[in-house]
């Protein structure tokens, strides 16, 4: 049967699963054995960003030096998933690894210049520059079956937490294509390339603010 997008309502994600659960987990098991690299970028994705260098690499996270190397990494596990319900299973494991922005950044009524315009899933971002002027990226989202939402979140900070600034400025949105191809619809798109977009500009005014501007 023909696979259907990720997100209607944000819910498609568990229908899809709910029909066929054991077929498409049994095949994304299957790839992670064959593949360690790809299961350690998934047990790395949402660790804490404390856990770096030599630690990191104990712990089997993607230590991958530069932005380039850790997209290349990226699009070399999504191309491993092409067939939609096998990428949508993918995307499923990355958003399980969602972690929201910690109590000492920001708690709840979370503040609406945080918040991503158009976007159903009601996600926030925060970035802040460390005093080394590298990433720290947090998200939050609100609707609760916002799986696209968080599954991007993730992508986001695992690719650009501790990189410098610039590196996500010089990002397309057209990065949420790539990842999600035909698993949502036009709208759910836009909502999470304005996710992008939103971390562009609050890394824009985070550059601002350092330099005192």
């Amino acid at each position: 049967a023909e696979a259907r997008p990720i997100e209607g309502n944000d819910r498609v994600l568990p229908h899809r699963r709910a029909q066929q659960p054991h077929v498409v987990h049994a095949e994304v098991s299957a790839r992670l054995r064959e593949h360690p690299q790809l299961r350690r970028q998934l047990d790395g994705v949402g660790e804490s960003r404390r856990r770096a260098g030599r630690e990191g690499a104990r712990a089997g996270l993607i230590v991958a030096e530069t932005t380039a190397q850790r997209l290349a990494e990226l699009y070399e596990t999504l191309e491993m998933f092409a067939e939609p319900s096998a990428r949508a299973e993918l995307l499923i494991s990355f958003a399980d690894r969602f972690q929201e922005v910690p109590p000492e950044i920001s708690a709840r009524p979370f503040p609406k210049s945080h918040q991503v315009p158009q976007c159903e899933s009601e996600a926030y971002v925060w970035v802040r520059l460390t005093p080394e002027r590298r990433l720290a990226l947090d998200f939050a989202v609100e609707n609760r079956s916002g799986i696209s939402a968080k599954a991007l979140a993730v992508i986001l900070k695992q690719i650009y937490e501790g990189q410098p600034p610039d590196d996500l400025l010089a990002l397309d949105p057209d990065i949420v294509e790539k990842v999600f191809r035909q698993n949502i619809s036009m709208g759910k798109g836009l909502g999470l390339k304005s996710m992008v977009v939103a971390a562009q500009a609050l890394t824009r005014d985070a550059l601002r603010a350092a330099d005192g501007r």
